[in-house]
């Protein structure tokens, strides 16, 4: 998991988008999401006239279905929130061949589970590799496609979804435009609706339960990673190693990074919170964790800060971020795929966000802080942090 040229160039052009959370939108960024829209229902309008016949189809049973392909959204977090519907269809149905859509960015974590038959990139690469590939999940034929991606990209996903099912079942959840994607799906559901935002593992859940009527248990709405996710023995080893030699047996992960820098609590933010916690706690040590292109572009910074108690701790792999947040006593992080893999291991977590929303981790171990609408996360007080970290670590 280097972070090469490339690599580093797309790293830099996604911290440099604009974050919906905490920052408003431009004059000229309405024009274009109102051009956007406009060309949106004309395409909606074309396709249903061409898939008119696939509207409002008869619901699968779980029973004769024998192929379903799952649509999640590209990041790893938004895979190991769906993960919890295939592997649950497939606990039903062991006969089940479970397809699931990748990205560059999850599909590593996604080999790793033994549930999913066929993984699809559609979206890396080049248009003409995400075409073959496109190309290559309507020759496997699919009778049910669950696209929960179609509420980012709706118009996208609805024609891709109809385009691999051919003559089969399409479905999936929208909010307050469902009416019109339901002329291009088979099924089209309004989002659950609660005075608070519902989780959204428990949103793509209710899909599955709607379009195969059934229920998730509470064991089964929880999410699961797999002993191959989270075994990576040299992972274990390094954290030996640096238990033996500082003499600590509890550690505490900081993530340094989210998405986007107003959603990190920030360098400055963390460090002082890392020194006052191994200055009041002898048996603790601190490792940070972020991505190599974060370490690229931020390492000489943070070496300021580190010493034996407050260590960078690189990760190289999906496999070994789990692994070392599998060690951890508490994970201290931003909104990001850090606070889902703690939330499925059943780690303690303090989490940043923005304002409270349906991504909120899935976990009674998890403490959430909000900076405010559009707000950056680093206003949120280092004293507040470590009074709440004092409080965990004392009840433990």
């Amino acid at each position: 998991m280097d972070c090469d040229k490339e690599k580093y160039q797309l790293w830099l052009r996604r911290r440099a988008q604009r974050d919906g959370a905490t920052t408003r939108n431009g004059q000229g960024e309405k024009l274009r999401d109102k051009s956007i829209n406009i060309i949106r229902r004309l395409t909606v309008l074309f396709f249903s006239i061409v898939y008119k016949k696939y509207r409002n189809a008869p619901l699968p049973t779980l029973e004769t279905t024998k192929r379903i392909l799952i649509i999640p959204n590209f990041p790893i977090g938004d895979l190991l929130l769906t993960s919890t519907v295939w592997q649950t269809l497939k606990k039903k149905n062991p006969q089940l061949v479970i397809g699931v859509v990748v990205s560059n960015e999850n599909k590593a974590f996604a080999l790793k589970d033994d549930s999913i038959n066929e993984r699809y990139n559609l979206f890396s690469g080049t248009i003409i590799s995400r075409w073959k590939e496109l190309l290559r999940a309507r020759r496997d034929g699919w009778d049910v496609v669950l696209a929960y991606a179609g509420f980012y990209k709706p118009t996208r996903f609805a024609v891709v979804s109809r385009l691999i099912a051919r003559n089969g079942f399409t479905a999936t959840l929208h909010s307050s435009r469902y009416w019109r994607y339901a002329r291009i799906y088979s099924y089209c559901t309004k989002r659950p609706a609660d005075p608070f935002p519902q989780p959204k593992v428990e949103q793509m859940q209710s899909l599955a339960e709607r379009v195969f009527n059934f229920t998730f248990t509470a064991d089964e709405r929880m999410p699961q990673l797999t002993e191959r996710q989270v075994t990576a023995p040299d992972t274990d080893l390094r954290i030996d190693n640096i238990l033996t030699q500082t003499k600590t047996n509890k550690i505490i992960v900081i993530n340094l990074e989210a998405k986007n820098p107003r959603r990190e609590w920030g360098i400055d933010n963390s460090t002082e919170l890392a020194l006052r916690i191994v200055e009041q706690s002898p048996d603790v040590i601190i490792l940070l964790t972020a991505s190599p292109c974060y370490w690229q572009e931020y390492g000489n910074r943070l070496q300021q800060f580190t010493s034996d108690r407050v260590q960078v701790f690189p990760t190289f792999s999906i496999e070994d971020l789990c692994a070392l947040i599998r060690r951890a006593a508490l994970v201290i992080s931003p909104d990001t795929a850090v606070v889902h893999i703690a939330a499925a291991l059943g780690r303690r977590i303090v989490a940043f966000y923005p304002s409270t929303d349906e991504w909120i981790p899935y976990s009674s171990e998890a403490t959430v802080m909000y900076a405010g609408p559009l707000m950056a996360i680093s206003t949120i007080s280092v004293d507040k942090v470590f009074n709440t970290v004092s409080t965990d670590l004392s009840s433990n």
